[in-house]
């Protein structure tokens, strides 16, 4: 068990699956080329979310599963989740995503893939003294709470390095 190829992901799958590399990209501040050439070049802006994304890989690792940890898509899903892993038989994707992407339409937009296969998120858990008021913040906690009553979701703490299932207080 441990880090698998995109070959071994379309054998165990039996989808019709896509790398990121493969995917076009456009986006009027980044500009073009592959779905994986603009989240590296959103990654370089906003390095928040290559924490979040490493430390969903390492935590997915330790628990034992065999994971492709670079973006990967079925075709036809309209959306290209940051990596996939496999626990036992069954394909599950896993979307990354910093305090400013916790929003109803792009989790809609990413849950797009649950037509193939489920999806869990890893979110960063942005420290309270990061937000400009209390306010804020429980706005955040709030549009968390709205996803994990549909999602799996896991906080992720770019500080301390952890990760935890996200639970209702």
């Amino acid at each position: 068990m441990g880090i698998i190829t995109l070959k071994e992901v379309r054998r165990r799958s039996k989808l019709d699956i896509l790398s990121d590399k493969e995917l076009p990209f456009y986006d009027p501040y980044f500009g073009g080329g592959t779905v994986r050439s603009g989240q590296k070049r959103m990654e370089n802006k906003y390095q928040r979310h290559e924490v979040v994304r490493r430390l969903a890989t390492e935590y997915l690792l330790m628990k034992g599963y065999d994971v492709y940890p670079k973006g990967v898509t079925v075709n036809g899903a309209g959306t290209c989740p940051d990596l996939a892993f496999f626990r036992g038989k069954h394909l599950i994707f896993v979307e990354c995503l910093t305090e400013g992407w916790v929003y109803h339409f792009n989790t809609l937009k990413k849950r797009r893939i649950e037509r193939f296969a489920p999806i869990v998120f890893f979110i960063e858990n942005k420290p309270l003294d990061e937000f400009n008021n209390r306010y804020k913040y429980r706005r955040y906690l709030e549009r968390v709470r709205r996803l994990a009553a549909k999602c799996s979701v896991w906080w992720c703490n770019p500080i301390t390095k952890k990760v935890n299932r996200f639970k209702e207080n």
